[in-house]
């Protein structure tokens, strides 16, 4: 088995990576106290793969207390916690523990895989026609909530709730490409 195991590999355009880049996300300036409400979701745990690349992108989800740690090269990792919205799963993000901001990705999970989506930019203009009051500032795609609180959640779920507002960016399979344990380092060092 362990000579079937594929490297840990990183790849230059991971998608967490464009990301922290501020590209395709939901920014979050102050999680609020939804970030003490988020779980983990158990569906998420373990490695996958993108699927249709050619490129040995290995992500991983390590459990660590209260949230995952995915960790993203040498020496970087993320804390994720998953935010329920209605029916719907939201990744947060952030770079530390400690942090307030960071991101939101929607994500729809299975056994075997899982998807995450990104803002549909073809969709700003009906965004901001629609919702003009709306505390998010939207420019190229990206969206930016200054503070996520009982209202701008329930814009999250409605928007959610519009398939045209979102596009699938990449579909990552359950994989056998896990690092050791000991190369899996907590956010924060914790």
């Amino acid at each position: 088995m362990q000579a079937a195991r594929r490297s840990f590999k990183y790849g230059r355009f991971s998608f967490f990576l464009a990301c922290l880049a501020l590209m395709s996300c939901i920014q979050v300036e102050d999680f609020g106290v939804y970030w003490d409400k988020g779980l983990v979701d158990p569906q998420l745990y373990g490695a996958w793969l993108p699927e249709k690349e050619n490129v040995s992108e290995c992500i991983a989800f390590a459990k660590n207390a209260n949230d995952y740690t995915l960790q993203l090269g040498e020496g970087e990792a993320l804390t994720i916690r998953s935010l329920l919205v209605g029916k719907h799963r939201f990744m947060m993000m952030k770079k530390t523990r400690d942090s307030q901001d960071g991101q939101l990705i929607r994500y729809t999970v299975s056994r075997d895989s899982f998807d995450l989506y990104q803002l549909n930019p073809n969709e700003e203009a009906d965004f901001k026609k629609r919702y003009p009051h709306s505390a998010v500032d939207i420019e190229n795609g990206t969206a930016t909530i200054h503070m996520l609180d009982k209202e701008m959640l329930d814009l999250i779920e409605k928007v959610a709730d519009e398939p045209n507002y979102w596009v699938l960016m990449k579909t990552y399979r359950h994989a056998d490409c896990t690092p050791a344990p000991e190369k899996i380092q907590p956010a924060d060092g914790q």
